[in-house]
């Protein structure tokens, strides 16, 4: 059986700021001067940092609790919205729990 690998996620919280509402979170990276709005799993997945610190596999075990979709189509869209995430300098991989 292979190995899963765990991928520790944590909010880029030195430079990023955010408010939501019920529709869409807006999310301030001050030092790049750059905003996004959040929404559907991107949001889903912002709004989970409350513990500023997590596990993707957590995203997808409640994805999986929350929505009628496959594992496979679940696991993509959070691989997907994770990596839109690190791309955007929100979130970071860390390599163990501080």
């Amino acid at each position: 059986m292979k190995e899963e690998t765990i991928m520790l996620l944590k909010k880029n919280s030195n430079t990023v700021t955010s408010i939501a509402n019920e529709e869409e979170t807006i999310v301030l990276h001050i030092s790049e001067g750059e905003y996004y709005g959040l929404e559907g799993a991107h949001k889903e997945i912002w709004d989970n940092f409350n513990q500023n610190l997590f596990e993707k596999k957590s995203i997808v075990e409640e994805f999986l609790s929350k929505f009628d979709n496959s594992k496979e189509e679940i696991q993509k869209l959070v691989d997907e919205s994770v990596m839109d995430l690190i791309n955007y300098k929100l979130i970071m991989v860390v390599d163990k729990y501080e």
